[in-house]
């Protein structure tokens, strides 16, 4: 009905006569900048203006039961992008054979958004991408936007699940074909001369056809639609992380406050069997998590905020109140985790290999902030709903909008 008057005062456009009384009844309208706050979606009614500001909170969800042999990820708001390649841990070099070398050739390596500017010292040198996870048996597209003229070339090398080097594969009209046993790549860029070269919108997806570039990460699609669902408009927020738990997206300060961090472990670590706090348990050392009795997640560990007995600890990750130690229960899982540090430890590296690292996830001492690109999020004139069209939805939105106010008098005569 409101969207009808609003409609009817400015197009002078009546549908029926009891929509035209109510319309002449408004004096005029106002405009003040409003606060809602709650779980999605919002629906408010305002002047089509983009939104003030906006906070979107983070939440976090694990859906079933970890276990050493099963695990489970922790999921969050946000969901992975298409792009595979992470442009902002390529590194300066050249593969030979799976290899990695000449990285002092390469003069300079910038990455800026979307582009990457690339100096060498001497031709056939450029800089490589990280180890890529690719699935057995499906295709992929690498494809690139924008290249100037100057002349390059590059080539794909594939590793195994342990990534030892396979084979080095050229592109066949940008497609690569990954066989079985084949679990890695990395793609390498290469300068025909010495001088510079700049490549922007680097991708590569699932499929062998392209998909409309999208930067690596995640992303938070959110939704601004009428009432009655005729119109939409998607707007994107792209982040290197999901937001967890205690994490904030704020729009006027452009940033993110990550109030948890994440460890995921490769068999490296320096683990411990902290007998004195942790018994039967293996400990690892990790000094930014919160004191206290907090609790600690796990991808392969049952989460639990008190310190369990130690007949109790299998199969249980958990914190130590009086130190900073995390600490994994192995009591009644010796063949599957060992109960050795070395044992453990090759469980990790395991793990790690196979492409279902172990990974904690626990509560920051201090959240720690970084800064992000926010868009603008539009509103449509009249009553506007706002969602996230995400696996798992921030645990609330705050906004401030244009309010609509309309302002009635009493007819007379």
């Amino acid at each position: 009905m409101i969207w009808e008057l609003m409609k009817a005062q400015r197009t002078g456009i009546y549908p029926d006569l009891r929509t035209k009384y109510i319309a002449d009844a408004f004096k005029n309208t106002s405009s003040t900048i409003t606060e809602m706050s709650g779980e999605l979606p919002l629906a408010f009614v305002t002047t089509g203006l983009p939104l003030t500001n906006y906070k979107a909170y983070g939440n976090a969800v694990q859906a079933a039961t970890p276990s050493p042999d099963n695990p489970v990820e922790v999921q969050a708001v946000g969901d992975k992008t298409a792009n595979l390649i992470n442009a902002n841990a390529i590194v300066k070099g050249r593969l030979d054979d799976g290899v990695l070398g000449y990285a002092s050739d390469t003069t300079e390596l910038i990455v800026s958004g979307n582009v990457i500017k690339c100096t060498t010292a001497k031709a056939w040198r450029g800089f490589v991408t990280d180890f890529i996870p690719v699935e057995q048996g499906r295709y992929y597209l690498y494809h690139i936007m924008n290249p100037n003229d100057i002349s390059y070339a590059y080539r794909v090398d594939v590793y195994d699940s342990q990534k030892k080097f396979v084979r080095v594969t050229t592109l066949s009209e940008r497609t690569i074909t990954i066989n079985e046993g084949e679990a890695f790549i990395r793609i390498s860029y290469q300068l025909s001369v010495a001088g510079t070269f700049e490549i922007s919108n680097i991708m590569l997806n699932a499929g062998s056809t392209p998909l409309p570039y999208e930067p690596y990460g995640y992303k938070i699609p959110f939704t601004t639609a009428a009432e009655d669902g005729t119109e939409s408009i998607t707007t994107t927020v792209y982040l290197d992380k999901p937001l967890y738990s205690d994490d904030i997206l704020s729009y006027s300060e452009q940033k993110v406050t990550r109030g948890w961090g994440v460890k995921v472990f490769d068999g490296t670590e320096n683990i411990t069997r902290d007998n004195s706090v942790l018994a039967n348990c293996f400990a690892w050392s990790c000094p930014s998590k919160k004191t206290g009795s907090i609790s600690v997640y796990s991808s392969h560990f049952l989460s639990t905020s008190d310190l369990p007995t130690a007949s109790e600890r299998g199969g249980k990750v958990f914190a130590s109140r009086s130190n900073t130690n995390i600490g994994f229960g192995y009591v009644g899982l010796e063949d599957i985790i060992g109960s050795t540090v070395a044992e453990f430890k090759s469980y990790l590296a395991e793990q790690y290999a196979n492409g279902t690292p172990v990974k904690v996830w626990y509560v920051l001492q201090t959240p720690e902030t970084e800064s992000v690109e926010l868009p603008k999020l539009p509103t449509l004139d009249g009553v506007t709903v706002i969602d996230a069209a995400t696996t798992i939805k921030p645990s609330k939105m705050d906004i401030k909008y244009t309010a609509l106010n309309l302002l009635m008098f009493s007819r007379e005569g």
